[in-house]
């Protein structure tokens, strides 16, 4: 029954992802976002602060631009193309997009080069540093420090948001 909501709801090239995901064996690996490693250096003793640390602004551009590189030379994550094909998925025209926790701003250029086309995106974060990275790195979006749960936002203010 699984299988036939997702024919009748998702397009074909997420549906195959999606079959594919589901109907491997548990020893065979899940697509994933693995291909990370741990940034070197000292961790705030105050956890809850960490993200607000000047240097975790800088550490996760230095992190994200080889992997943005490889998305160029056309080794794209497949998290990149779930958020792409997400978006196109809501057939909506020119959306919108409103992504929280949006870092140094890097899904901006994610979904720019996978759409293939200038995207309406406003960036909301609660570190002033990373904030400050991603208007800097990207001047024609609007990038805002806040907290997720007290957005600085009017109701329905964006077309699709994501976090």
């Amino acid at each position: 029954m699984f299988k036939s909501v997702i024919r009748k709801l998702l397009p074909a090239t997420a549906r195959r992802a999606i079959l594919r995901w589901l109907t491997q064996g548990s020893s065979a690996p899940k697509p994933s976002s693995d291909s990370y490693t741990i940034v070197k250096g000292a961790i705030a003793p105050d956890w809850s602060h960490g993200f607000k640390e000047a240097t975790v602004a800088e550490e996760q551009k230095l992190a994200f631009s080889p992997i943005l590189e490889a998305m160029y030379r056309g080794e794209v994550r497949e998290d990149f193309v779930a958020l792409a094909n997400a978006v196109k998925f809501t057939a909506e025209k020119d959306p919108l997009i409103l992504e929280i926790g949006c870092g140094s701003g890097w899904n901006r250029e994610v979904l720019q080069h996978l759409l293939d086309q200038p995207v309406r995106y406003v960036g909301l974060d609660y570190s002033p540093f990373m904030v400050a990275l991603a208007k800097t790195t990207y001047p024609d979006s609007e990038f805002v420090v806040g907290d997720a749960i007290d957005l600085p936002f009017s109701d329905n203010m964006c077309d699709i948001l994501i976090s």
